[in-house]
């Protein structure tokens, strides 16, 4: 009798396991299938399936962890967030340690997510010092603004056979990028600006930076111009959970300013400029860069990412300005609205960007000097310019982020109390139509892995003529430039 029962229980047993054998086989196929899916792109049709299988093996705690990977990268935060929820903690305990870590580490990337950093952190911390897992462990400590120690992860990964070749390169990529980042640097700069009118403008700069406590850095520089000089220092870093620059500074007249920058995302897929300066160089009109004038004001600046492809911005700018020379003051208001097409080529990662805008600019120039007439100070009254610009980038290395950028810039703009035309013209109030043309290069090239070059040039070409009139003007503009950038 008791030889009956012990063949019983042993058939029992050996259909129990022919039986969970074949639930096993069957859910790591359909994981295997689920993962090609959501690895090859097809997020829509994996979640379906995530699902589907879920409700058929819901007890199957890898499968949910694969359900979470996914979410996360669809950023359905919330949703991940439920399901780890439910997974309770007897059978967290009963899973190998393997998946323990990953439960560990999708509930710290649903807390960066969620810019709970702190908390991240605990989770990550049992296992820090694991081999698995390390890239992902770094990115968690930069984001926190650990970025010290998540440097010494990636050279420890980089260094060591254990890992794979991808996964070493992958690393060498995140310690230059750190590096380019928040290692110590000098830059030094130097350019001229050639117009026809007002000579060669050069300028030079020199600027250094080091970090201090995570995230902060402290900036200091020096700016020479033909007509004054700039010095400045500043810090950047976080109030809370939002980035700000603060900078001082002082001319060698004595002019004392300083400028306060911040960004912050007000909405998913949204990016928000706001600045303020007093007493800043201008550095983009030459007619100002001539007379070494501070301007005052702000600006403001949206923008928003409509699809992979597709970014809208918008900007609006205040300034006030001071002219050394011969005391003149204006301002101008001015307006940018834009769209931005970003083209991937699958040849070497190359990227065309194709920039639609909209410049308009409303100011006043008040002349403090009339009888220096020969004089002419760029203050725009009315100006209006459609425009279509064309960049191409190149990338030279992945490593480094090298690239080798070239552009062209056109549009057409028309213009009242246009400065720069002088003719009498009472009807059309010295109303003017014109083109403007403005092709360019610029690069950004590793010498050494402490040590880049980059520099390029651009030439301004604006053809115009007064209403009414037959004679047209040209202004050209070669605007050229080259620097160094040395990490320590």
């Amino acid at each position: 009798m008791k030889s009956k029962t012990l063949k019983f229980i042993l058939i029992c047993s050996i259909i129990e396991t022919f039986f969970c054998l074949q639930v096993a086989m069957a859910d790591i196929g359909e994981r295997q299938r689920l993962h090609i899916l959501k690895e090859s792109g097809q997020r829509n049709e994996a979640y379906e399936g995530y699902k589907a299988a879920i409700a058929k093996h819901p007890k199957s705690i890898p499968l949910v962890l694969d359900f979470v990977e996914l979410l996360i990268g669809m950023e359905r935060f919330d949703e991940s967030r439920n399901l780890l929820k439910k997974i309770r903690p007897e059978d967290i305990n009963s899973l190998n340690d393997n998946d323990k870590r990953r439960i560990s580490l999708l509930n710290a990337q649903i807390h960066v997510k969620r810019e709970e950093l702190d908390t991240a952190i605990s989770e990550i911390e049992p296992f820090a010092n694991s081999k698995d897992d390390q890239l992902l462990i770094a990115d968690i400590y930069l984001m926190e603004g650990q970025w010290r120690k998540s440097l010494r992860i990636l050279e420890g990964v980089e260094e060591s056979v254990y890992y794979t070749p991808y996964e070493r390169d992958l690393a060498r990529k995140k310690i230059a990028n750190i590096r380019r980042h928040y290692a110590p640097r000098i830059n030094v700069d130097a350019g001229i600006v050639d117009l026809e009118g007002y000579g060669a403008i050069p300028w030079s700069s020199i600027s250094g930076e080091i970090p201090i406590y995570k995230n902060n850095r402290l900036t200091t520089s020096y700016l020479w111009m033909d007509g004054g000089d700039f010095f400045s220092v500043g810090m950047s870093g976080f109030s809370g959970k939002v980035p700000v620059e603060l900078l001082l500074s002082i001319t060698d007249d004595g002019d004392a300013g300083a400028s306060f920058k911040t960004t912050f995302k007000p909405i998913k897929k949204s990016y928000v400029e706001i600045k303020g300066y007093y007493n800043e160089v201008e550095r983009e009109l030459t007619a100002l860069m001539d007379e070494f004038s501070l301007k005052k004001g702000g600006f403001l600046r949206f923008n928003y990412k409509f699809s992979d492809m597709l970014t809208g911005s918008c900007k609006y700018e205040y300034s006030d300005y001071h002219l050394y020379s011969d005391c003149r003051q204006g301002y101008m208001n001015i307006f940018n609205i834009g769209a931005t097409i970003d083209q991937h080529l699958s040849v070497k990662k190359i990227v065309l960007y194709h920039t639609v805008n909209m410049l308009v600019i409303e100011g006043h120039e008040d002349d403090g000097h009339e009888e220096d007439d020969d004089k002419r100070v760029y203050i725009a009254k009315h100006f209006y310019m459609p425009s279509y610009t064309f960049r191409l980038s190149y990338p030279v290395s992945d490593e480094y982020s090298d690239h080798i950028n070239f552009k062209i810039g056109l549009g057409p703009f028309w213009a009242e109390d246009h400065p720069s035309y002088n003719e009498d013209n009472e009807d059309n109030e010295n109303k003017v139509v014109g083109f403007v043309f403005s092709p360019g290069c610029s690069f950004d090239l590793h010498v050494h892995r402490n040590v880049s070059i980059r520099g390029g040039a651009e030439y301004r070409m604006g053809v115009y003529r007064g209403l009414g009139q037959v004679k047209w003007h040209e202004d050209c503009e070669l605007r050229t430039n080259v620097g160094v950038e040395i990490l320590f």
